[in-house]
């Protein structure tokens, strides 16, 4: 299941990815948190993380804070973001990097 939406996630030229993304994040929050390891490995290749699924769900989740009718949109993005960054080291320290600024010496 996890291979699939991993799937759905990266075919960002479908005419209709935004919705494809929605039902796929909504999908991503009945996943157990063991499975979300299985976004970050490509095909083939047992033993390398590749973070472009997540990169998708943020550019996603920007694309939804910007043009979303209601909130309810943002629900279930939010709350795939968040099992996913407790249950993966990984999508943590990725997803931390890419949505927050850098702290600096002064901000401290």
């Amino acid at each position: 299941m996890t291979d699939l939406l991993r799937c759905v996630l990266l075919m960002k030229n479908s005419p209709k990815f935004h919705d494809m993304a929605f039902q796929a994040t909504a999908i991503m929050t009945l996943l157990p948190s063991q499975c979300f390891q299985r976004l970050l490995m490509e095909e083939g290749k047992e033993q390398t993380e590749n973070l472009q699924c997540i990169d998708t769900i943020l550019e996603h989740l920007e694309h939804t804070l910007q043009n979303a009718p209601t909130n309810d949109h943002l629900v279930p993005l939010l709350v795939a973001l968040a099992r996913m960054s407790r249950g993966n080291r990984a999508i943590r320290k990725h997803i931390k990097d890419k949505v927050l600024p850098p702290l600096h010496e002064d901000d401290v």
